[in-house]
C-alpha cells in the first residue's frame, strides 16, 4: 500500500501521461529531483565552501521551481523548458567561476545540462542547445588554460572540495538512475499499450473478414437457394404433396437467412458503435415468454418439442432485448443440432444470488476439442442435422451479450448425447406487486 501511495504522489507530481508527453514528464521528474538537490545544497555549500555559492543555488532554487510551476501547473512547457535551457548556460559559467573551475564539479554539471537537454528539448533544437553546451565547454577550458580568466580557490580545504564533488556526484547519479528508470517504464508501458493496439487491430481484422465471408457466401448461398426454391414452386407440373413440401422447405431456409442476417446485422452493430446496455429488474418467465412461443414455432417445423421449467417469481438484473437475443440464439441452435421427434428443455434455478438458465438439447454434441473455441467468432461454419447452415456468429453474439451484463456462459457437451448451454445472471429485486404477495402469505 506505501508502495502505490508513493507512485501515486510522484505520478501526480510530474503529471498524468494523458495530458503531458514524455519529454515534458521527463523535464518534471528532473525538476523536481534538481528541486531536492538545489534546496540540499544551499546549507551545504553555506557551512563547507562559500556563502556566495548558497547565494547562487538559492536562486538556482527559485529559477527551477518558477519554470515547473510554469510547465506543471500553467501547462505552458514549450515556454519552461526554452527558459531552462537559456537559464542553465546563464548559471554554468557562474558556478564554474564560483566553484574553483575544473577543480570542482562544473564539468560533472555540464555532462549533466546536456544529457538533460538531449532528453527534453523538441529535437528541432538540438542544433540550438548542443552546440552551446560543446562551445561553452570549450571556452571555459581555453580560458583556464590560457590564463585569461583567474578562478578563485573557493575551496577552504581538499576535504570541502572532495565533499563537494562526491556530493554533485551523487545528485547526478541520483537524477540519472531516475530519469532512464522513467524512461524504461514509459517505454515498457508504451510498448505495452502497442501490443494491446495490435491485438485488438488483428481481432478486429478478423472479424472484417469473417464478416465479409459471411455477406459474401454465407448469406448468399440460403438466398440462391431461396430464388431456386421460387422458381420450382411456379413449375405448374408441381403435385401438391411436392409443392407443399418445397413450401415448408422454402419457409425454413427463409427463417435460417433471417436468423442469419439478424446476427450479422447485431454483431456490426456492436463492432462498430458498441452497445448501450440497459440493466433493469425485470421477471424471466415474463421477459422469455415470446422467444418461447417463436422458438416452439420453429421447433415444430423440425418435430421436436421444446419444454419451459421457468418459475413465474423469478426476478433478474439484465438488458431485456439482450437476453432474448441471446436466448433466441441459444433456443435456435439446440433445434439446429437437434434430432427430429427429440426434446428441448429450457430451466432456471436460483443458487445463492445468481439465476442459472440452462437450454439442453439432444442432439449431435459438440466435440471436446472444439468446446474451448465454440463462443469465438473464427470457428467457421456449421450444419444442423438437416443441413441447416450457420454463420457461427450467434455463440459469439451471445457471449458478448451476457459479459455485458455482468453474466457468464459456458457449455457442457458430449458428442451423440447432447448438449446443455448454461447462463449465469444476477437475481434483482422482486417487483412491488411481488412483494406485497410475499408480505401477505406471511401475514
Amino acid at each position: 500500500m506505501p508502495v502505490k501511495a508513493a507512485e501515486f504522489f510522484w505520478n501526480t507530481l510530474i503529471g498524468p501521461k494523458q495530458t503531458f508527453r514524455l519529454e515534458v514528464r521527463i523535464f518534471h521528474c528532473v525538476c523536481v529531483i534538481l528541486l531536492l538537490g538545489a534546496f540540499i545544497s544551499i546549507p551545504l555549500n553555506a557551512l563547507l565552501i562559500d556563502a556566495t555559492l548558497a547565494w547562487l543555488m538559492s536562486i538556482v532554487f527559485v529559477v527551477i521551481s518558477g519554470v515547473f510551476t510554469l510547465s506543471r501547473v500553467m501547462h505552458k512547457s514549450k515556454i519552461a523548458i526554452v527558459f531552462s535551457q537559456v537559464a542553465y548556460y546563464c548559471f554554468l559559467p557562474i558556478n564554474y567561476y564560483f566553484n574553483s573551475g575544473s577543480l570542482g564539479p562544473s564539468l560533472l554539471i555540464y555532462l549533466l545540462a546536456l544529457i538533460f537537454t538531449i532528453l527534453t528539448v523538441p529535437w528541432r533544437q538540438y542544433w540550438v542547445w548542443i552546440p552551446i553546451n560543446v562551445v561553452s565547454v570549450l571556452s571555459i577550458f581555453f580560458l583556464e588554460i590560457t590564463g585569461l580568466v583567474t578562478l578563485p580557490d573557493t575551496y577552504p580545504s581538499a576535504e570541502s572540495r572532495l565533499a563537494d564533488i562526491g556530493y554533485s556526484y551523487f545528485t547526478i547519479a541520483v537524477i540519472s538512475i531516475f530519469v532512464l528508470i522513467y524512461i524504461r517504464q514509459a517505454y515498457h508501458q508504451e510498448r505495452t499499450q502497442a501490443q494491446l493496439k495490435s491485438e485488438e487491430l488483428a481481432k478486429s481484422d478478423q472479424t472484417k473478414n469473417k464478416l465479409l465471408s459471411i455477406v459474401a457466401h454465407d448469406l448468399k448461398d440460403p438466398l440462391i437457394s431461396v430464388q431456386g426454391f421460387l422458381e420450382l414452386l411456379s413449375d405448374d407440373s408441381l403435385s401438391l404433396e411436392d409443392r407443399r413440401r418445397l413450401e415448408k422447405e422454402l419457409q425454413q431456409r427463409t427463417n435460417n437467412a433471417i436468423q442469419m442476417l439478424g446476427n450479422i446485422l447485431t454483431w456490426s452493430k456492436t463492432q462498430m458503435d458498441g452497445v448501450q446496455v440497459n440493466l433493469q429488474h425485470i421477471n424471466l418467465a415474463d421477459c422469455l415468454s415470446k422467444t418461447l412461443s417463436i422458438t416452439r414455432a420453429i421447433g415444430m417445423d423440425k418435430g421436436i418439442h421444446i419444454s419451459s421449467h421457468i418459475a413465474p417469481d423469478i426476478m433478474i438484473k439484465a438488458d431485456a432485448d439482450m437476453l432474448q437475443l441471446v436466448m433466441r440464439n441459444l433456443i435456435v441452435n439446440a433445434v439446429k443440432f437437434s434430432h427430429p421427434g427429440s426434446d428441448i428443455a429450457i430451466k432456471a434455478v436460483v443458487e445463492a444470488s445468481d439465476c442459472i438458465i440452462s437450454v439442453k438439447d439432444q442432439g449431435v454434441g459438440i466435440p471436446k476439442e472444439k468446446q474451448a473455441e465454440i463462443f469465438g467468432i473464427a470457428q467457421g461454419n456449421t450444419f444442423g442435422t438437416n443441413r441447416e447452415k450457420g454463420s457461427g456468429l450467434g455463440l459469439a453474439l451471445c457471449k458478448s451479450y451476457i459479459e455485458q451484463q455482468g453474466g457468464k456462459i459456458w457449455v457442457h457437451s458430449q458428442t451423440q448425447l447432447g448438449s446443455t448451454f448454461y447462463v449465469s445472471l444476477k437475481l434483482g429485486k422482486p417487483s412491488a406487486n411481488q412483494a406485497e404477495h410475499r408480505l401477505a402469505d406471511i401475514t
